[in-house]
């Protein structure tokens, strides 16, 4: 009997080994959870068998916030398995808000908060009133640039970003646009009282001036070249888009090295990459002036040019006493770097030097006006012993240079220059010994009617 209940109960406990070793656990995908542990189980018919548990992994709670009339709440959050755990906040107590002076805002709102511990009103909450725009930074073809504008209510501050201008044409590029050569070239020169200028200067090689009130005569005028050419100027230039290029100064250097200051620069280019107007202001001689190139008709100007010649006929004609009958004349003195500048206007009515101030149209001889009547007089001593076959025309002066020293007074003058136009002399230029420049200018031929009155 003993060896049957013992054979039984080996037979019971094989079955069962069987029947566990047979079975493989299939785990469900959701989660089981209670408050503090989630965890996976078998799907398999009374296996107890779980995996995975753990306790639940609270992030930071989403706060909805306790009122004066209702409780706010916490909700943790399980980032494994989504369990939920709620947390009550008692309502606020009863109170009278306190608001605070200063404002508090962010990146669209201003407003004043409470300052009452745990308190979430507001009051004055508007949106900002962001002023104009400042650009703190300009940008360029390489970087954006900043602009700020401040609330002219809580004095938040927005920094906005500028789009970096379009790219430049390539510096090889930039410095060929500057080879001018064969085109024309309109100049408008807005000079404060003096009014408006207009010239044209057509290029051909090398640059040549065509002053309309000469009836199309050409002369060089290669310092009007060295204002235009910004070839060495590449980085100086912002392009700002649509072929235009802007620099806020300019300092260019002329052959004889002397320095021009060039405000306001703006130079624009063609969809080819060809310049089409060159503008800047600058002074000169004291005078704010406007410059506009416009610069047209590429590759298609030829000029024959010959230069001026002066014959003893025509110097002759051009000194003769005649043509400065009732004539004014202008006399500048300065130095090389126009330093000391003097400056005396005199009227000559063809037999007498009259350095004189002007009062209700009547001419009356300045006190101590011997040093004009002296100058006059060897001005026209210096002219008439000028010989015309020791005259060179000048092209960058635009003058006729005399190649020797002469006597002017009881002084020697050089650099003698003459500017003739309608056959007579109309300016006259020298250097003195002490290197002083002396300038006439004669204007208002056979025009000056002098009344002298004694004082």
């Amino acid at each position: 009997m003993k060896k049957i209940i013992i054979l039984i109960i080996c037979l019971i406990t094989a079955l069962s080994i069987t029947s566990c070793v047979s079975h493989t656990h299939e785990f469900v995908n959701e989660w089981k959870t209670d408050a503090t542990h989630h965890w996976k189980y078998c799907k398999g018919d009374d296996c107890g068998e779980i995996t995975a548990k753990a306790e639940h992994s609270f992030g930071e709670p989403v706060v909805t916030a306790a009122t004066e009339s209702a409780e706010g709440k916490k909700v943790y959050t399980c980032s494994v398995c989504g369990y939920e755990k709620t947390e009550k906040i008692d309502k606020l107590p009863a109170h009278t808000c306190d608001f605070s002076d200063e404002w508090t805002s962010n990146e669209n709102y201003h407003w004043h908060a409470c300052e009452i511990e745990g308190c979430t009103k507001t009051e004055g909450k508007a949106e900002h009133t962001f002023g104009e725009s400042v650009v703190t930074k300009e940008p360029t073809s390489d970087e954006e640039g900043v602009s700020q504008s401040v609330c002219s209510v809580c004095d938040k501050t927005k920094i906005d970003s500028i789009e970096k201008l379009p790219p430049k044409m390539s510096e090889e590029d930039w410095i060929l646009a500057f080879a001018f050569e064969n085109l024309r070239i309109d100049c408008k020169a807005e000079m404060g009282m003096i009014g408006s200028i207009e010239s044209v200067m057509l290029v051909d090689g090398e640059l040549l001036h065509c002053d309309p009130d000469t009836d199309g005569a050409y002369y060089t005028d290669r310092s009007a070249l060295v204002e235009l050419d910004f070839s060495l100027y590449y980085s100086e230039f912002n392009h700002i888009g649509s072929g235009v290029y802007v620099a806020d100064t300019v300092t260019v250097v002329s052959d004889d090295l002397a320095e021009l200051e060039l405000i306001n620069v703006v130079i624009t280019f063609n969809g080819d990459g060809v310049i089409s107007t060159i503008a800047y202001d600058m002074v000169t001689i004291g005078i704010e002036c406007k410059i506009e190139y416009t610069l047209s008709m590429w590759g298609e100007i030829e000029i024959e040019y010959t230069a001026p010649t002066l014959s003893a006929d025509d110097l002759i004609a051009a000194l003769d006493a005649d043509n400065y009958a009732n004539v004014t004349v202008d006399i500048s003195k300065y130095d090389e770097e126009f330093t000391y500048y003097d400056y005396m206007t005199v009227y000559f009515d063809g037999s007498e030097y009259l350095s004189v101030t002007v009062t209700d149209d009547d001419y009356v001889t300045e006190e101590g006006a011997m040093s004009a009547v002296e100058y006059n007089a060897d001005l026209f001593l210096m002219l008439a012993s000028l010989d015309a076959e020791k005259f060179t025309y000048s092209l960058d002066m635009e003058m006729f240079s005399y190649t020797e020293q002469i006597q002017f007074g009881t002084e020697t003058a050089s650099e003698l220059n003459l500017a003739i136009e309608d056959g007579a002399v109309v300016a006259v230029y020298f250097v003195l010994e002490d290197g002083t420049c002396v300038n006439y200018d004669l204007y208002d031929f056979g025009s000056t009617d002098i009344t002298t009155i004694e004082s």
